[in-house]
């Protein structure tokens, strides 16, 4: 008898393939494990508890992540690339005037960590919390805002008055403060009003060119 060489159909439930399924519950997971972190945060987050937050159990838990630090660090990704994308569009949508153009980026920034407080406690709270692959995080939580920034600062900064003013440095130094200003909102449960979070924040930026750099709302030199 002749082998059977035609193609084996793939087993589907409801309409779904095995891979369909296994990415729904990938993505059931990532939702359960955004509320979880960001309503009880790292330390108190269990893989029990995760599988309950999700409905699923520790066995679906495992064809996507090794562990419940595994899931937070993919969770965390994913929320920081939802945030690049608010203050991409931002940027894409802003005037070419510097200052006006900072202005909605800031404000884009604490709009959005406002109405999202669990995307905030876990990209400046929780992050704190966790030593799995704390550099890549780092870097990509505060390296890569800093050089959103960094030819802002470097425009701005006047050649002749201090040669050891770093743009890369000084940019790191808006990015840090922009994240204690946040963190200080979010911990008051955002008492102040969004336009006070960023008036005060432009207070800095602007105030850069004290010491050394122009301010970044004003105008360069001809």
């Amino acid at each position: 008898m002749a082998a059977d060489t035609a193609p084996k159909r793939r087993r589907t439930y409801r309409g779904e393939s095995l891979p369909q399924r296994r990415a729904r519950r990938r993505e059931t997971f990532l939702r359960a494990g955004k509320a979880v972190f960001g309503d009880r945060g790292v330390q108190a987050a269990t893989l029990r508890g995760i599988c309950r937050e999700a409905g699923l159990t520790e066995r679906y838990f495992y064809e996507s992540f090794d562990n419940p630090l595994d899931l937070f660090a993919t969770v965390y990704d994913r929320e920081l690339d939802r945030l690049r994308e608010v203050l991409a569009r931002a940027l894409a949508d802003a005037p070419r005037d510097t200052e006006a153009l900072t202005r909605r980026v800031i404000t884009a920034y604490y709009a959005q960590l406002r109405d999202d407080p669990r995307l905030t406690r876990i990209l400046i709270i929780e992050v704190y919390g966790t030593v799995r692959d704390m550099q890549r995080l780092y870097r990509r939580g505060i390296q890569d805002f800093a050089d959103m920034i960094r030819d802002l600062i470097a425009a701005r900064i006047e050649p002749d008055t201090d040669d050891r003013l770093d743009p890369d440095l000084i940019a790191t130094c808006l990015v840090g403060a922009a994240i204690h200003l946040a963190t200080r909102w979010y911990l008051s449960d955002y008492a102040e009003p969004l336009e006070t979070i960023v008036a005060n924040c432009m207070a800095v930026v602007t105030g850069v060119g004290r010491g050394g750099a122009a301010p970044l709302g004003a105008a360069a030199d001809d």
